[in-house]
């Protein structure tokens, strides 16, 4: 199997949007396929809800809403959100992570990378992130 290693990173005003494996479809569904394996979610900092067990399909997860804060899925976890916001507010700076086989952070509505502060999403090695409906992007 040939192994895509594209990277996108998107900039403005010091947001960053980076994915090491990437598919874009009609750039409204963010897709990075990988294969189930163990769980791992840690959050540190300013996100709400702070315990991933909270996160459910009618959740709005924020990381970095009014500070800063960090969500990493490693190691074949799965999160689920109905929207998903990754630095909100002026000068709050949001960061994820989202590696590995089988990780997915997964948004039934839309994803908001850098809406007014300053957001970074990071998908390597096999992690997926989907969005059901288009976003922003910085």
């Amino acid at each position: 199997m040939k192994k895509i290693a594209t990277h996108i990173h998107y900039y403005r005003t010091g947001n960053a949007f980076t994915c090491s494996t990437l598919a874009l479809a009609l750039g409204l569904l963010l897709l990075c396929f990988a294969q189930p394996s163990h769980a791992a979610i840690t959050t540190t900092g300013d996100v709400d809800p702070a315990n991933p067990s909270d996160w459910t399909s009618y959740t709005a997860g924020y990381i970095g809403e009014t500070g800063d804060g960090t969500l990493d899925v490693n190691d074949g976890s799965d999160i689920n959100g109905r929207y998903g916001y990754i630095g909100k507010d002026s000068g709050s700076t949001g960061a994820v992570t989202v590696d590995g086989n089988g990780s997915t952070w997964t948004n039934s509505r839309s994803l908001y990378v850098g809406s007014s502060g300053n957001g970074t999403l990071d998908i390597t090695s096999g992690g997926m992130v989907s969005s059901g409906r288009a976003g922003r992007w910085g």
